[in-house]
């Protein structure tokens, strides 16, 4: 008792506990070696945070409660959001500059106190060794019994598993099967009702190609997780408590039924392999790609801290003089590498024979953020690049898909002269999304939709396709089997 009396144990245990709670939250999606090396990163701030207040307040015991209270705000910074929100839902309460100046105020308020008492304090010693210490027992032993009781998502696909599955068609034909997903891939409608753009040149393409092409399809809904969540369920999301504030723990709910989807599932009863060519994890099959924009693996702890706040809404003047800016680019072109990387899989794949019917999801970052290429192809400024970030301008988008044509082009040609009887599913998840509050919601949700069958048969396929409806359209014409078509909804979600 003595001992958490005197030693502040509180000082790594703060960091422990952040990352344990931050597994057992998002359990089996954090890897225990990524959980572990996130731990060393935490710990080693920790001990530069305490280092710097010993150098300004002289004592040891002083620098401890401060280095405490510096990594509470930074580890529980979204915490504090949420419980602000909760209780004093009033905007000017929840706004990022309101919320940070608060926590900045406090902590600066602990340092003038700790620099100027010359007290101990035993009791807080106390209080935060014992506390943090029960909250780590207590969420390690949550944690076995999960690995004994795997939990039940929260988020659900109800109405989709309450249809009886009926057994394997053995004799359907069986092609391969395309889902090319080009992210934020507005239709050809949708571009002409907003900016006046003329993307008729593709529609041309592909229908010369023998494509049908849906053009008033819509997702369900307008954020990328939660639409894919969606079409590869064949089902509306239930369980989501508040469309208008998604957190990260609905993130990690979606993830769990993306990866875990009956898409995968039925493809595979009907003896398909499964290539895995998305920015997803899908069951036995998981990403290659690098993401940075989703809160995967230990994004989904980090995403929650102060640092990654900063990182979103961050000082543009910093930026501009510390260099930050080339580092932001550096990692937006690692999109690029992952968009080159699947490309060339798929293509591969098209000019590859295999004994067994194969489905493949390709998932493309673009036209989507980051806006790396004009028009022309031709590279775009690093300065240029970071400032769209800022503003998501649709000049900017509208020139990305114009590169973007002459890709998705390349592998569709690609897989019909290599793989003709292949059937190719050409989606966006959603439509373009503004960055202001200006845009139409309905806009969001008007998405690319084309469907290429070797047999040219589209008569189950009408102009407006709802993407909940994707794939039990597919299945029905593919499989022979009786999947009733859902009505169509959308579902607007903010996070």
């Amino acid at each position: 008792m003595e001992k958490l009396k005197r030693t502040p144990f509180f000082v790594p245990l703060i960091s422990i506990f952040f990352v344990l709670h931050g597994v057992l939250e998002n359990f089996g999606f954090i890897p225990i070696q990524d959980a572990l090396v996130l731990l060393c990163v935490y710990v080693g701030l920790t001990a530069l945070v305490a280092s710097i207040a010993w150098l300004l307040l002289r004592n040891k015991g002083h620098a401890a409660i401060f280095t405490t209270a510096f990594m509470a705000l930074f580890f529980f910074y979204e915490a504090f959001i949420q419980l602000m929100i909760k209780h004093f839902p009033h905007r000017f309460f929840t706004t990022g500059s309101f919320l940070l100046s608060i926590g900045i105020l406090a902590l600066v308020a602990v340092f003038v106190y700790l620099k100027k008492s010359k007290r101990t304090f035993p009791q807080l010693y106390l209080y935060l060794n014992t506390t943090l210490l029960v909250y780590i027992l207590v969420d390690t032993g949550w944690i076995f019994l999960k690995l004994l009781h795997p939990p039940v998502n929260p988020l659900s696909v109800y109405s989709f598993a309450k249809e009886g599955t009926a057994g394997p068609c053995t004799a359907c034909a069986k092609p391969d099967v395309y889902f090319l997903l080009f992210d934020e891939y507005a239709s050809t409608s949708s571009l002409k009702a907003q900016y006046n753009y003329d993307n008729s040149a593709l529609d041309s393409f592909l229908v010369k190609q023998g494509f049908h092409i849906n053009e008033q399809s819509s997702s369900n809904y307008n954020l990328t997780v939660f639409s894919m969540a969606s079409v590869l369920n064949m089902s509306y999301l239930e369980g989501l408590k508040d469309p208008g504030r998604i957190i990260s723990q609905d993130y990690t709910n979606a993830y769990q039924l993306i990866r875990d989807n009956k898409v995968i599932e039925l493809f595979s009863r009907e003896g398909y392999d499964v290539k895995n060519y998305s920015i997803f994890d899908l069951a036995g099959e998981p990403t290659r790609a690098w993401q940075s924009f989703l809160p995967l693996k230990t994004r989904l702890l980090t995403a929650r801290t102060l640092a990654e706040r900063l990182g979103r809404h961050g000082s543009s003047l910093l930026v501009r003089y510390l260099g930050i800016k080339y580092f932001v680019v550096k990692e937006y072109m690692k999109y690029y590498s992952g968009n080159e990387e699947f490309l060339k899989l798929v293509a591969s794949e098209a000019g590859e024979k295999s004994s067994r019917p194969r489905f493949l999801y390709a998932h493309f970052i673009m036209p989507h953020f980051p806006y790396l290429f004009d028009a022309a192809g031709r590279r775009r400024s690093d300065q240029r690049i970071y400032e769209e970030s800022k503003t998501n301008p649709p000049a900017a988008y509208l020139d990305y898909l114009t590169y973007t044509n002459r890709r998705l082009e390349e592998l569709v040609r690609n897989i019909r002269q290599n793989d003709p009887n292949a059937v190719i599913l050409l989606c966006g998840d959603h439509g373009f999304r503004e960055w202001t509050t200006t845009q139409s919601p309905h806009f969001q949700f008007e998405n690319l939709n084309a469907v290429y069958f070797p047999d040219h048969d589209y008569t189950r396929w009408d102009m407006k396709v709802s993407f909940v409806n994707q794939f039990r359209i597919v299945f029905n014409q593919l499989f022979h089997t009786e999947y009733p078509l859902l009505k169509d909804s959308t579902t607007v979600l903010r996070e």
